[in-house]
Parts: C-alpha cells; sequence; structure tokens
C-alpha cells in the first residue's frame, strides 16, 4: 500500500516481541529483517546487511525461510553490481528440493540476470529454462513473469532488444503481487528510466492468456539464443 512508515514500525514491534518469546525468536526477527529490507530496497537501498541479517536469524532452523532469505539476500547483491556473489546464492535456491515454488521462481529473474552481468549468456538462458515440474496455473502464471524479466535481462545486456517493452507490459500485469512496486523498480532498470514504465501500452486480455504468454517466453528465448550464438561466429 506504499506506507513504509506502518511497515516500519510493525517490523520493529517484532523484533521487541522476539526479545520475549526465546520459542519463536528467530522467525519473529527474520521477518522483522525481511520487513526492514523490503521497504530499503523499494526506497532504492540493496540493503544488503537488512538481507544478511535476515538470512543468519533463520540459517538451520527452517529450510524454507532460509531459502526465501537466500534469495533476497542474492536479489540485495545484484542490486549492489555483484551478481557473482548473488549468483552463488541464487544456485542455492534453484537447487533447494525442500523450497516450494514461492522460492525458486524468482530465483530465475535473478539468476538470469546474473549471469547476463558476468557475459554467461548460454547459463543464463539455462536457468530461464529450468525445469520446475508440473505446478497449478498461478505458479506458472509466476513462472512466466520470471522467465520474461530474466530474458529481458539478457536482451537489455547484448543491446538488441526491440521488443522489451513488449515483455515488460506482459510481466507487469500477468499476476498481481505484494511485490509488484519492487518489479517495477527493476523494470525500470532495464528499460534504462521509470518514464518507460509509464509509457507501456495496455496488454489485451488474449496477450495475457497463459498460452499466449509461454509461446512469447519461447520465441523470446529462441531469439536470445540465436543472438548468443552469434556472439561466436
Amino acid at each position: 500500500l506504499g506506507d513504509h512508515d506502518a511497515a516500519l514500525a510493525d517490523a520493529e514491534l517484532l523484533a521487541d516481541l522476539a526479545n520475549g518469546c526465546p520459542a519463536h525468536q528467530a522467525w519473529m526477527l527474520w521477518m522483522s529483517f525481511m520487513a526492514r529490507r523490503l521497504v530499503a530496497a523499494l526506497q532504492g537501498d540493496p540493503s544488503i546487511e537488512l538481507a544478511t541479517s535476515a538470512l543468519e536469524a533463520v540459517r538451520g532452523t527452517s529450510a524454507w525461510a532460509e531459502a526465501i532469505a537466500t534469495s533476497g539476500l542474492a536479489d540485495a547483491l545484484l542490486s549492489d553490481g555483484r551478481p557473482e556473489e548473488a549468483l552463488d546464492h541464487i544456485r542455492t535456491c534453484l537447487d533447494a528440493k525442500r523450497a516450494n515454488e514461492g522460492v525458486r521462481i524468482p530465483s530465475i529473474a535473478t539468476g538470469a540476470a546474473a549471469c547476463a552481468a558476468l557475459g554467461r549468456f548460454d547459463e543464463a538462458l539455462e536457468i530461464v529454462e529450468t525445469d520446475l515440474g508440473p505446478m497449478l496455473d498461478p505458479q506458472r502464471r509466476l513462472q512466466l513473469k520470471a522467465q520474461l524479466m530474466g530474458l529481458a535481462a539478457i536482451l537489455a545486456t547484448l543491446h538488441d532488444a526491440p521488443d522489451l517493452n513488449r515483455l515488460a507490459s506482459v510481466a507487469l500485469r500477468l499476476s498481481p503481487s505484494i511485490y509488484d512496486e519492487l518489479e517495477r523498480r527493476r523494470w525500470a532498470r532495464i528499460l534504462g528510466s521509470n518514464s518507460a514504465i509509464d509509457r507501456l501500452a495496455e496488454p489485451s486480455p488474449s496477450d495475457l492468456e497463459l498460452d499466449r504468454v509461454a509461446l512469447l517466453v519461447t520465441e523470446t528465448t529462441l531469439e536470445a539464443k540465436a543472438l548468443v550464438a552469434s556472439l561466436d561466429q
């Protein structure tokens, strides 16, 4: 809702409650650090220290929470221009068999962007095509959205991205969530400005149908592969 002050107040309350609740201290501290880190990210701060604290709070207590915190740290490192370190953490998330799709799916976009920043385009495309197994339509939408962002990061790095606006307009409207504003900021970095986001055309309802979006991902992946192959010629 954009009320950062209220979010920070709730995070402070969780931290205070954690001190008086040893049995749930790790979880409360984790939620407090995660909330503060999200606010910082929305304000343009990579917040690596908060992301690290969130990971340390739950390390060894919950594979699920640890994977979420690891993904958050990877995103913070990537935002801070440290793609190699980000990729190390993303690999942990993608390989985490006990982590659910809610953790592994966002790692696709971050991992592909980190690889692209390092010039490892073949690896970036492998991450985009990561097989996460069967899933329900809502999860599939999230996966397609992550794939579109990952592909956009690859194409933008290759400086050959005529369809970036189309990818962005579809991805930003495919599966609304509480992280929409953060995703807008990520797309603004890919497109080059916040105003570019405001100028995006509204996709038609048919453009957001799963089959159509899946086809867009497939076609864009093939385009990216062709571009990467041409680099070696």
